[in-house]
């Protein structure tokens, strides 16, 4: 994580290879709130896309699954009826269907987070800053200055609380 102490009321210099940044008391509180909502909502986020991608196989087996019994039943194959029934020929359009659904909620559920989540670094791009937090992916948060591509450690003042 990242470091957490800084002198209360000063302005925050952060040297990157010979470049400067300084941020006003008010900025170092608009970076520090947003580096938090952004670890608190990284977990989120992550357990979104991973229902997404596990939403996009089990959608897309049903989809299938559908597709192919509406072709066998189309192409006139009585062994498809007779092994699953009229029902089952009835509810397959139904089956492909509800997997392209399944698959939509799902997606909409996982940009609504990630929608949360760019709402909270807004701030952080007015800066020019670009913040990575720890997740599954990464094992190290980080603070990164867009112009640049430069990596610095942002300390966040010893006094703030966490909102």
């Amino acid at each position: 994580m990242l470091n957490t102490s800084i002198r209360a009321g000063t302005i925050v210099k952060c040297y990157i290879f010979g470049v400067t940044m300084k941020f006003s008391k008010f900025q170092e509180n608009e970076i520090t709130r947003s580096i938090d909502k952004l670890n608190e909502l990284t977990p989120i986020s992550d357990q979104r896309y991973k229902e997404y991608e596990s939403a996009k196989f089990k959608g897309g087996l049903v989809i299938i699954f559908g597709f192919l019994v509406i072709i066998a039943t189309l192409s006139g194959n009585n062994e498809v009826h007779k092994s699953i029934g009229t029902l089952g020929v009835g509810a397959s359009p139904f089956l492909f269907l509800g997997g392209f659904a399944y698959i939509w909620n799902v997606r909409q559920k996982y940009h609504k987070a990630i929608s949360v989540y760019t709402k909270y670094e807004q701030p952080l791009l007015a800066f020019g800053l670009a913040y990575i937090p720890a997740s599954s992916y990464n094992k190290e948060s980080r603070l990164i200055v867009i112009e640049t591509n430069d990596e610095f450690h942002f300390k966040k003042p010893t006094g703030s609380k966490k909102t």
